[in-house]
C-alpha cells in the first residue's frame, strides 16, 4: 500500500481553514495554479475543489469548483481533479455534462465527491 496525499484547493478567500487566527491564503486563479502545480511536483495524488452554496466562514470570494477544475487540468499532468458538487445547486445533467467534459480535458482525471451540504445558518434555524 503506498501512502497518498491529497489537499483542499483554496478557492475561497481567506482559504478553507477553521480558525480564529488570521487567513491570508490566496484564492485566486493565478495562486491555485501555483498551489496545484506545486502540490503535483510534491507527489500529492488528489485535489479537492470545494463548493459552497454562499460562505459563512468570512470567505466573501469564492471560485467555482467545476470551472476552476477544468481551468487547471491543462496546467498539470497526474493530480487527480475531484471537485465536491452540492445536492440541489445543479441539475444532474448539468453536472454529467461538465464532468465528462472535464474528464475530457483531464485525460480520466477528473472525480466527483457528491455532499448533500451543510450550514451551521440552516442549524441553528432549525433550533
Amino acid at each position: 500500500m503506498t501512502l497518498q496525499f491529497a489537499y483542499w484547493v483554496p478557492s475561497v478567500s481567506g482559504g478553507i481553514v477553521k480558525s480564529n487566527g488570521s487567513r491570508k491564503a490566496d484564492w485566486s486563479f493565478e495562486a491555485n495554479k501555483r498551489y496545484i502545480q506545486a502540490a503535483e511536483n510534491a507527489g500529492f495524488k488528489y485535489a479537492f475543489f470545494p463548493s459552497r452554496f454562499f460562505s459563512e466562514d468570512g470567505g466573501e470570494n469564492q471560485l467555482e469548483a467545476l470551472a476552476l477544475a477544468a481551468s487547471l487540468a491543462p496546467v498539470t499532468r497526474n493530480i487527480q481533479l475531484v471537485t465536491q458538487v452540492l445536492s440541489g445547486l445543479w441539475h444532474p445533467g448539468v453536472v454529467a455534462k461538465a464532468l465528462s467534459t472535464l474528464d475530457h480535458i483531464s485525460s480520466g482525471r477528473a472525480g466527483i465527491n457528491l455532499a448533500s451540504g451543510s450550514s451551521r445558518l440552516r442549524r441553528r434555524r432549525i433550533k
